[in-house]
């Protein structure tokens, strides 16, 4: 394993794929994670030796959001969450929104066109309006099977309407 690891490969185990146990399984990747499509491959228990599985890659474009001082409000974290080689959106994919410091803000899920939108109460906590504002937002698709893990980062700026 370390001579994998030292190439660049990442190893990955896996219980689940789309929510079917697979009796224990390994996800590797070629080059970092999020790149390029990974095969599954399992023994499987009893299911005909091993079954390789394709997981996609997707691309997720993070668009500015807005602290609204007025309303208290952080406004339009969006995401666009599209397949990596045809540009197709992505619809029903689960989005984690996180600030740059790790403050979680909310999950949504992509609509028809693959994009997914929150709104949330300006709760800062123990981030400061400098740091939200100089370290922005990421948007994160949650892998699911089918589609890798993918990353996108996002500005927020200052605003009052």
């Amino acid at each position: 394993m370390k001579s994998l690891l030292g190439r660049g490969m990442v190893v990955l185990a896996m219980a689940t794929v789309l929510g079917s146990p697979l009796g224990g399984g390994v996800a590797v990747a070629d080059g970092p994670a999020g790149g390029p499509a990974a095969a599954v491959r399992h023994g499987g228990s009893g299911e005909g030796g091993q079954a390789p599985v394709t997981v996609r890659s997707a691309r997720v474009y993070a668009s500015a959001a807005t602290l609204n001082v007025l309303t208290r409000q952080m406004e339009n974290f969006g995401a666009l969450v599209t397949d990596a080689e045809t540009g197709q959106p992505l619809a029903g994919k689960a989005v984690k929104f996180y600030l740059a410091d790790g403050k979680p803000l909310g999950t949504a899920y992509t609509n028809s066109g693959g994009t997914a939108t929150i709104n949330v109460p300006l709760d800062l906590g123990t981030s400061t309006v400098q740091a939200v504002l100089g370290g922005g937002y990421f948007a994160d698709l949650i892998g699911d099977g089918t589609y890798g893990r993918a990353q996108g980062h996002g500005t927020i700026g200052l605003g009052t309407v």
